[in-house]
């Protein structure tokens, strides 16, 4: 068991103590079950949405060229990074 400082939220530990007190324990086991339940949950899955245009890929023009003249046919001006 490891002893730490931590800086929080006034509304957040008042918040804590009150969960505490309700279910008479202690503000360690508050904030232990509340990590516990944080780091077992699954992260949310994030997916694009597919906005396609339905094309056929790069035009035959650029699909052997570098990505710098894409770049450059796109915007205009030469590729300065």
């Amino acid at each position: 068991m490891s002893k730490i400082t931590l800086q929080i939220a006034d509304d957040l530990l008042a918040a804590a103590k009150r969960r505490a007190s309700e279910e008479q324990t202690t503000l360690r086991d508050v904030f232990e079950a509340a990590l516990r339940e944080f780091f077992d949950a699954e992260p949310p899955t994030f997916r694009l949405a597919d906005k396609g245009i339905g094309g056929q890929g790069l035009s035959t023009e650029f699909a052997s060229n570098p990505f710098d003249a894409l770049l450059d046919a796109s915007y205009g001006a030469p590729n300065t990074r």
